[in-house]
């Protein structure tokens, strides 16, 4: 452009290819009635078949320059795409800027003229576009769920982040997703997906995409060289690069001129923003904020702000700083990429909905989540508390205002050397003009303070409102122990995060004052941590605070304050009398002449304080002499010594883990051993290479049509029991189809149950070792380790997906069809399988096993007011993060082992039950063991209740009221009531088949149902619901069925079970329990029994150490064992041994007769009398 007023780029009627007129009326209607230059230079372009790179400022309509045209070729095809085919791919970086193109792009959809009612004389109607389809990870959708929207609405067009929309392409949409005819693909913000951060998954998924396609790069700061380096590799052919630049003019005054000169100016910032800096100290930052804040409103009837924080710690802890002291009436809004996806999504509607005004203005604390692409309405001013870590984030954090037209100012904070910061971003084409540092009402204008040779030092006194704020955050912060906690969070986040900023030679620590940094925050007291060692602390004082008495207003985080304090201060004390009675024998050893050397000692001592300060005192009045004349003109490190910003270690750590890559890819080192040689602050890329690494096998095939006439065997059902069943059959060389309708094999064993559930038991196992055990074996350290929720699932989840491709491989290995989609019974030798994308095909066999499992139970809302608030055991390894408090409610096992890890991982647990302990169906004495040490251990039991009513908000706090008028206030809800079969819509009534009144499949011993042809194994036919149970049943099916004729009557004995609980402590339990023998052999059992502690808890505190019971259940005169139940840590493990010994009908003599292994809990067993 050549002016700040050419702000146009013609109207829409001189586009070479004119649009529909529908789309032009939905533009007009929002009031756009001339193209912006961008959309001038690009839709042309992309309308005519060429890939383009478009580079400009914020705000400038980049949105609709890839939306118009995208709409225009789908309208425009000459056929209409498939309802399983992809039209248009739209990739952004945030789910809030998806959301937003997806927004504009359904503005336009339902826009679109309905089809008029057919008849002769009617025009042809008009296509019918269905709505895009919206990918981003949010509590109301699952991949799962993205596939089966996208089959129902047959979208042509596809908004999503990087990782959702890989998963829909390549992961659980892979065979119901088309995409042969995708015309384009646009990356919206360009630079950041093609970043280390999102690199991986866009090339995967490009890979994935026809060549034959038109692509588009749009971003605001995108370099020549970012894109270029960056086009082959993301597929362009020859693109057309459209830049478009913004140039103001200015007057300037030249030396032998007669008038000043014109001169243009080129920025990469909206003409219409004006951006402004203010020098201040550390000290000041806040003062300085609200002060600017004031000033807007005041001069500029400002009212919609935004305030940009370093770190997501920082915005919370300043949201609730600021309520106290900006004027009421301020409405204060906080996002930060913590928050849950559902919290950021209300924030942002709500900052955008929230009435402002000069009175009451609305105002947005926020990280750089809220820095790119998002299009906030009437944004009037921006301030950047915290510069970005990385510069290309300062301009789309400014863009956020100025937006469309609209003139908009933004601020940025600076303290001392920062101010070089603006010559940087000068050279970016982003000017920025001083400010004068705001005074407070009545004093005198300050100056800016100027750079000083001491690093980290003030220039000047503080403004005099600095203690006023500071006073006033104190009083707030002693109002609640919990706000003090926020406060170092904010601050200890804040320093790290400066140690990273990108322009390092800029921001360094050594360089901030960071006891100014602490009175912004208003903190008690300066933390520990290396950056705050050798800073002097003159300016700095402590607030008068009584730590013992300092209280949490929360009654249970108070209550466990107190009691780690008073555990802290008997380990001390007990550390103490052993340091003192250390001393006293080495004195005694050494009476001889140890007074005297005590005496020499303490004087040497004594001498060495005075010395060291006297050069204290000879530094402090020397300034920095003394520190010249040690390190000499280039510092500590010399000219040529260790970079000052670390930058040396990152590069030589950076070469030691290639190394180690190349190593492990050849085979020399093990993939574990390369990552537990990574260091600490590789813990992402420690996650993402255990994630690359095991999803990097290629699939065997999913079939999607029947290979022969008829098949020997076709199960429905690809979980354990139905794996186990094909592949025996496979390997008797059968003909076997196994439909499986989620894609995904392993069943809910696998994928939500018990591999998942014990990796997370062991979990919170090593929690509890970690938080009440390791102490007793003088296992110490500062710290606990805790456990992180948010890391570890996909890491879970990645082991689990490596589970799923072993499945898959078993199958190919054995000859065993895998084909997705819902199989359904159409005769009594035919299953109709119909596809994910609603084809339909028919499987011909004699032979139908049903393997199709179960699901959990949820209450309905008819029956429990507010139950669908809660999840069941499937939503449990759906959460991303962990509950702070949670309800499970349920007595079974299941309810048992999520409440205990729950429980153990640091969550207040709440189980609520019917009756009077957990667990009813096991034996009384494990009952009886198991529920009050639930309830020493911290989980809340609500016995003999019932819920009746739930009310809240789904991911925010939940309130549960009983029968007894009790009421729970929880974070997450967890229904463990039960399942049923998974046998609706199946056609099984249609058949004849016979069902229970559960829905369960009624089986006779052989696993056969009524109708000839139909059998049932595993969850479905309602007994046993164990794996190991469905699997064992599978194949002694298969051997019956297609075996040699020793197996012609092999079945499963449903007797003498054995299962294990993951309880906290652990229970194994097999056979008769104590009621069910006394039912069947009346007076003829006897009943051995002891109770002990474990060897292992020795050492630890009585408080904590797990009861053990063991049970032997005998009968008749032989004493003939008919059942075992233990309970106690590791009875998990034993259990198996002695299942063998039930099921061989040994007898009491047998036990009594086997050598005990000492010293083991096993012991037990074999020794009791």
């Amino acid at each position: 452009m050549s002016s700040t007023s050419n702000a146009f780029g013609g109207a829409w009627s001189t586009l070479p290819t004119s649009l529909t007129p529908w789309i032009l009326d939905v533009i007009q209607s929002l009031g756009h009635t001339q193209m912006t230059p961008v959309q001038a230079s690009t839709i042309p372009l992309f309308m005519q078949h060429k890939d383009v790179v478009v580079e400009a400022v914020t705000g400038s309509g980049k949105t609709l320059a890839f939306v118009i045209p995208i709409l225009e070729r789908l309208i425009r095809r000459e056929r209409k795409l498939r309802k399983n085919e992809l039209g248009a791919l739209i990739i952004s970086p945030t789910r809030e800027l998806a959301t937003q193109i997806h927004s504009v792009v359904s503005l336009f959809l339902s826009a679109q003229p309905r089809l008029p009612s057919a008849d002769d004389n009617s025009e042809p109607p008009d296509p019918k576009y269905p709505d895009a389809l919206l990918l981003i990870s949010s509590d109301k959708s699952s991949p799962a769920h993205d596939v089966q929207r996208f089959t129902e609405s047959g979208a042509d067009i596809v908004i999503g982040t990087p990782g959702r929309v890989e998963e829909f392409l390549l992961g659980k949409g892979k065979n119901a997703v088309s995409v042969k005819e995708l015309e384009v693909l646009v990356l919206d913000e360009a630079d950041r997906l093609l970043d280390l951060g999102f690199q991986a998954a866009v090339t995967r998924i490009i890979t994935h995409l026809p060549k034959q396609r038109r692509t588009g790069l749009f971003s605001a700061t995108m370099t020549d060289a970012d894109a270029l380096s960056e086009l082959v590799r993301v597929g362009l052919r020859n693109p057309a690069r459209i830049v478009v630049k913004v140039q103001a003019k200015k007057l300037k005054s030249v030396a032998a001129a007669a008038q000043p000169r014109e001169i243009v100016e080129e920025r990469r910032i909206p003409a219409n923003l004006k951006i402004h800096y203010i020098a201040c100290l550390a000290s000041e930052k806040l003062v300085q904020l609200t002060r600017i804040i004031s000033s807007e409103v005041t001069q500029h009837k400002s009212c919609r702000f935004i305030v940009y924080f370093a770190t997501g710690a920082c915005v919370d802890y300043f949201y609730r700083i600021l309520q106290d002291i900006l004027p009421l009436g301020t409405a204060l809004f906080s996002l930060h990429g913590h928050l849950p996806p559902a919290a950021r999504t209300r924030t942002l509607a709500a900052f955008s909905d929230t009435p402002a005004t000069a009175a009451s203005p609305s105002i947005l604390l926020a990280t750089d989540v809220a820095a790119r692409g998002l299009d906030l309405p009437q944004v009037d001013i921006i301030i950047q508390f915290d510069p970005p870590s990385d510069p290309k984030a300062f301009s789309h954090r400014c863009g956020r205002t100025a937006r469309a037209g609209r003139h908009g100012r933004a601020w940025v904070l600076l303290v001392g050397r920062e101010t070089s910061y603006v010559d940087f971003l000068a050279i970016r084409k982003i000017p920025i003009s001083e400010r004068p540092y705001f005074a407070g009402s009545g004093d005198q204008p300050m100056a800016a303070p100027l750079d000083e040779e001491e690093a980290g030092e003030p220039s000047r006194l503080d403004d005099p409102e600095v203690s006023v704020f500071l006073d006033r955050i104190r009083k707030t912060i002693l109002t609640d122990r919990a706000i003090h906690d926020q406060a170092a969070k904010a601050f200890v986040s804040f320093v790290r995060a400066y140690t990273k900023h990108e322009a390092s030679y800029i921001f360094r620590v050594k360089d901030l004052d960071l006891v100014g940094v602490a009175k912004s925050f208003g903190l008690l007291r300066l933390p520990r941590m290396p950056e705050l060692k050798d800073v002097p602390r003159d300016n700095w004082n402590d607030a008068a605070v009584d730590w013992n008495s300092f209280a949490y207003l929360d009654k249970a985080q108070e209550a466990k304050r107190l009691a780690e304090g008073v555990a802290a201060a008997t380990v001390l004390d007990a550390e103490r009398e052993k340091r003192r009675v250390e001393r006293a024998e080495k004195q005694k050893a050494n009476q001889a002449w140890s007074d005297k050397v005590v005496k020499k000692e303490g004087r040497e001592k004594r001498r060495e304080k005075k010395d060291k300060k006297r050069k204290w005192q000879k530094t402090q009045a020397a300034g920095n002499k003394v520190k010249d004349d040690e390190h000499g003109e280039h510092g500590e490190h010399g000219e040529h010594g260790e970079r000052e910003d670390g930058g040396d270690d990152d590069w030589d750590e950076l070469a030691r883990e290639e190394r180690m890559a190349k190593k492990m890819r050849k085979g020399e080192i093990t993939l574990a051993f390369h990552i537990s040689r990574l260091s600490t602050r590789s813990a992402i890329s420690r996650l993402s290479l255990i994630s690359r690494t095991l999803s990097s096998t290629a699939m065997p095939p999913i079939f999607d049509k029947p290979t022969v006439e008829k098949y020997d065997l076709v199960l429905i059902g690809g979980g354990s029991g139905g794996s186990g069943c094909s592949r025996r059959a496979a390997s008797y060389g059968k003909k076997v189809a196994v439909v499986e309708m989620t894609g995904i094999l392993g069943g809910t064993c696998v994928n939500v149950g018990c591999v998942p559930k014990k990796i997370m038991w062991h979990a919170a196992d090593l929690q509890e070792k970690f938080t009440h055990h390791a102490r007793g074996y003088q296992i110490k350290g500062e710290a606990i380790p805790k456990f992180d929720w948010a890391t570890f699932k996909p890491q879970r989840d990645a082991y689990i997906r490596k589970l799923n491709g072993i499945y898959a491989s078993n199958f190919e290995k054995e000859g065993v069809e895998h084909h997705h989609g819902f199989g359904r019974l159409t005769s009594a030798n035919a299953v109709e399988v119909t596809r994910p994308d609603g084809q339909k095909y028919t499987l011909q066999t004699d032979n139908i096993c049903i393997a199709v499992g179960g699901q959990p139970i949820i209450p309905s809302d008819d029956e429990i007011p507010g139950a669908s608030l809660g999840i069941d055991s499937d939503g449990f390894f759906a959460l991303e993060e962990q509950p702070k408090r949670v309800a499970v409610v349920g007595a079974g096992y299941i309810a048992v082992e999520l409440a205990g890890v729950f429980n153990a991982l640091g969550s207040e647990t709440h189980i609520i039950i019917r009756k009077e302990n957990v667990l009813r169906t096991f034996d009384p004495s494990l009952q009886e063991v198991l529920t009050p040490w639930m309830e020493k251990t911290g989980v809340h039991i609500h016995r003999s209740s019932k819920v009746v009513k739930v009310v809240g908000e789904k991911g925010k706090t939940l309130t549960i009221t009983t029968d007894k008028g009790e009421t729970i206030e929880v974070d997450c809800l967890l229904w463990a009531v039960g399942r049923k079969s998974l046998t609706a819509n199946m056609g099984l009534e249609e058949l004849g088949v016979k069902l229970n009144p559960k829905g369960d499949i009624i089986v006779d011993e052989y696993q056969n149902s009524n109708v000839k042809g139909i059998t049932a194994i595993g969850d479905v036919q309602g007994k046993a619901l164990l794996t190991p149970v469905a699997i064992a049943a599978g194949r002694k099916l298969s051997n019956r069925l297609f075996g040699p004729p020793e197996f012609k009557d092999d079945k499963l004995s449903y007797d003498d079970i054995p299962t294990v609980v993951f309880s906290h402590p652990t229970i194994g339990t097999t056979g008769l329990t104590e009621p069910q023998a006394r039912e069947k052999y009346g007076d003829d059992v006897k009943i051995y029994k002891t109770s002990f502690r474990s060897l292992y808890f020795s050492m630890i505190d009585e408080e904590h150490k797990e009861p053990s019971m063991f049970k032997v259940i005998c009968v008749g005169p032989e004493e003939r064992v008919v059942g075992i139940h233990i309970i106690g840590a590791g009875s998990d493990e034993m259990m198996q041994g002695f299942a063998v010994a039930v099921k061989m009908k040994a007898r009491k003599k047998d036990l009594d007769d086997t050598v005990a292994i000492h010293p083991t809990s096993a012991e037990e067993l074999v020794t009791l009398r």
